[in-house]
């Protein structure tokens, strides 16, 4: 069992979260149903953010300076539920999630139908926000909860001739072993000295994100769908996915996305192919 969770202290003041994973054994647990809170007719203090059964799995968790990321990958453990591994099953694993956290960045709570644009943090100059996207999540745990997103951020250091910092940004997969989102909008502010002329009016400045391979691309390349679209001013509610602009009266770089790939800053395209 996987169960990731949001706790929160008695008087709702603090929160963390929490992962819960179950014992090596050869048995394969699921949580109480109903659970604990619905019984003894307490406020829920458990917000469930993801969870998975009947798997065999482990963690990597990566601490680079301030920011830690854990990648969760785990294989179905052959049955689907709970049989009896006497004998070790073919195991396929592959990755189930990503999440993190950072010392220098923020937390925001979206549950099922709310808004992203809760999303805002800045560092060093740099203002990042989550202008439009709603999560449209419909999935529920063991017990029937729904499943609401925490959406993290952190920071580095600009870098590489980049306008801005990097922005890291974990939490809004749309269901376990995915990397996409819901559609969302992206804002990054930018420092003007590290723009080319030129590049304002052909479409070769704006939010890049860091793909699988280590590569920095034009974020909305990473989307699922959509035809890559550049536009000279601010956002505007209805651009379609793949849409991408430049507002030089706010000084932001924005683009409509809908992937997990969490390192995301402002350059110029042509910059990013020396960059890793």
């Amino acid at each position: 069992m996987h169960n990731r969770a949001l706790v929160l202290s008695p008087d709702g003041s603090a929160a963390v979260q929490d992962i819960t994973a179950s014992s090596n054994s050869y048995k394969f647990y699921v949580p109480l149903v109903p659970p604990n809170d619905v019984v003894y007719d307490n406020p829920q203090r458990e917000i469930e953010l993801s969870q998975e059964l009947f798997t065999v799995g482990y963690y990597i968790v990566t601490v680079d300076g301030p920011r830690v990321t854990v990648d969760h990958y785990a294989s179905p453990n052959g049955c689907g539920g709970d049989c009896d591994l006497s004998v070790t099953p073919a195991l396929t694993f592959s990755k189930r999630e990503t999440f993190g956290y950072s010392l220098n960045g923020k937390e925001f709570l979206v549950r099922p139908g709310q808004r992203y644009d809760v999303v805002k943090d800045g560092y060093a100059g740099t203002t990042a926000a989550i202008l439009d996207g709603v999560d449209g999540s419909n999935q529920t745990d063991h017990a029937g909860r729904p499943l609401s997103h925490v959406v993290t951020t952190g920071w580095s250091e600009r870098e590489c001739g980049a306008g801005s910092s990097t922005l890291y940004l974990w939490g809004m997969a749309t269901a376990m072993g995915s990397d996409r989102t819901d559609v969302h909008v992206v804002s990054l502010s930018y420092d003007p000295k590290y723009l080319r002329a030129e590049a304002i009016g052909n479409g070769g400045f704006g939010v890049v994100a860091k793909d699988p391979t280590g590569a920095w691309v034009n974020a909305v390349a990473l989307n699922s769908g959509g035809v890559p679209t550049y536009v000279m001013g601010p956002y505007a509610p209805g651009y379609a996915l793949g849409t991408y602009g430049v507002d030089p009266d706010t000084k932001t770089a924005w683009a409509v996305i809908d992937h997990t790939n969490a390192q995301l800053k402002v350059t110029n395209f042509e910059a990013t192919k020396n960059c890793r």
